[in-house]
């Protein structure tokens, strides 16, 4: 009777067990599709860099704890709705362009992808979330350091919109 009861006591360990390993898994699979939010961003004082990254907590809260790191802006230029799933895809994309601590210098191979392939509910973003984060966060599309940063001497037709306060092309494209 006691190997009867031992031997039902291991199969009953190993069913548990199984079922613990098919709970920790679904877990798992729960949390890898969870809905969240990718992100691009950048300093206001320096547009030859980005960093990309994904998350599930409070997007306005992310973007704040962000901004405390410096004493200048930070620029949100996309936001996308994603999954952790569809997020790591993107990150295989953007693999070449990291270097250090994850920040990726702009080239126009990265600014083509963000630009043309990344999927983009940055005005989305920029309504629902905007009063929560302040003006420590600038919500814009893309800086351009050649022409956002290096002073360039201003033809007459810039000169005139600028007169006329109209806003930069770069600023006026949108997201």
């Amino acid at each position: 009777m006691g190997c009867e009861w031992s031997a039902r006591t291991v199969a009953a360990q190993r069913i548990a067990g199984n079922c613990v390993r098919l709970d920790t898994q679904l877990v798992n699979a729960m949390a890898f599709s969870k809905q969240g939010w990718g992100y691009i961003v950048q300093w206001f004082n320096d547009g030859t860099m980005v960093k990309a990254g994904f998350t599930t907590a409070s997007f306005p809260g992310v973007l704040a704890a962000f901004s405390k790191h410096s004493a200048h802006r930070l620029v949100v230029v996309k936001a996308w709705q994603t999954t952790k799933q569809d997020y790591e895809l993107i990150a295989e994309r953007l693999k070449p362009f990291v270097k250090a601590n994850g920040w990726m210098k702009v080239v126009p191979g990265l600014q083509r992808f963000v630009r043309e392939d990344l999927p983009c509910d940055s005005l989305q973003a920029k309504s629902q979330f905007k009063r929560s984060c302040g003006e420590q966060i600038a919500w814009m599309s893309w800086l351009h350091p050649s022409e956002e940063f290096i002073p360039m001497p201003l033809s007459s037709p810039a000169k005139e919109r600028q007169r006329k306060g109209a806003k930069s092309i770069i600023r006026s494209s949108g997201f």
